[in-house]
């Protein structure tokens, strides 16, 4: 596992579904091992009204520095 809960990440792609750009922050709210390895991703407004929250793959994601 690459990340941990709670850790920002920025998506590597587009997801047109939930209206989530590619560059788009989030925060990883529980890590998914069954059946693969992938991470519920928390976006959130600039006022913390969550906008999106679905699982992300681990190779979609870039640590936020």
């Amino acid at each position: 596992m690459k990340f941990k809960e709670y850790d920002t990440i920025i998506v590597s792609k587009d997801y047109p579904d939930y209206k989530i750009k590619k560059g788009d922050t989030g925060v990883i709210v529980m890590i998914y091992t069954k059946p693969n390895l992938a991470y519920e991703v928390e976006f959130s407004d600039e006022v913390g009204r969550t906008i999106a929250s679905f699982p992300i793959r681990e190779e979609e994601l870039v640590r936020y520095k």
